[in-house]
């Protein structure tokens, strides 16, 4: 057995391979929970099914503004040409 290995073969898988395995598991047992939660909150907590709704939408990052969507329009001069 080499140093720091797994005593046991991973079956001939790259790590990369396992490591999206463990992240995909990891990413559907999170949406598993979410639903519960929902169940949890309107059921158990006696919350509105908007409220349950809303804890269960993930949190969105602030949106940023690109420097395309910043188009000012040109000034309009008071003198027509």
């Amino acid at each position: 057995m080499k140093r720091g290995g797994s005593p046991r073969p991973r079956q001939g898988l790259p790590n990369l391979v396992w490591a999206l395995a463990v992240t995909h598991f990891t990413s559907a047992a999170g949406g598993l929970v979410r639903s519960f939660l929902v169940l949890y909150l309107t059921q158990e907590q006696r919350l509105s099914l908007a409220t349950g709704a809303e804890a269960n939408e993930p949190a969105q990052p602030e949106r940023k503004v690109t420097q395309l969507e910043l188009r000012v329009p040109e000034a309009v001069s008071g003198s027509a040409s």
